[in-house]
């Protein structure tokens, strides 16, 4: 897939975190990249038995960044620097994995593990995806793609829902 893939975790709207070792167990025994992702932890790259990788991406903003973040919608190009230059919050917790170059039947199981096991919705360039119709209650009608949901039940779900839009 050349498209990135988004999870973010949402509560009632609002941006939410899961704990990073929820991430960790599921991600981290297919990582590539080990010692640098134990000193800056939001890169990780994972590589898979049966030829899938991903290149993960993970943010967790400060309660401050997020509060700046909401200040205006959608975000300007200001806005968005200025949260980027901001102290990142807890290193413990994950609020938003961004997945790119990403592919293989092996990450596909693992994304829709995560998705399920955190709640979160899985933005995909087609619309969004979610593991239990129950999650689309926490999604905001401004959220993008949010009017084309998907409810996947497995990681073969999640790449048809990327291939029929």
């Amino acid at each position: 897939m050349s498209d990135p893939i988004s999870l973010t975790c949402l509560r009632k709207g609002e941006p939410a975190r899961f704990k990073r070792e929820l991430l960790d167990s599921i991600f981290l025994p297919h990582c590539t990249n080990r010692t640098e992702y134990s000193r800056k932890p939001d890169f990780m790259i994972v590589e898979y038995p049966d030829g899938g990788r991903a290149e993960l991406f993970l943010s967790n903003l400060s309660d401050e960044a997020l509060a700046l973040f909401e200040t205006v919608k959608p975000p300007t190009f200001e806005i968005m620097n200025q949260v980027l230059d901001m102290p990142r919050g807890d290193p413990a917790f994950v609020q938003c994995v961004t997945f790119s170059r990403c592919g293989g039947d092996m990450f596909f199981d693992d994304l829709y593990e995560l998705a399920h096991q955190t709640r979160s919705v899985i933005s995909l360039y087609s619309g969004i995806a979610v593991t239990d119709e129950a999650v689309l209650d926490d999604v905001p009608e401004d959220f993008v793609d949010a009017k084309f949901p998907h409810v996947v039940h497995s990681g073969a779900d999640i790449v048809r829902a990327i291939q029929t839009g």
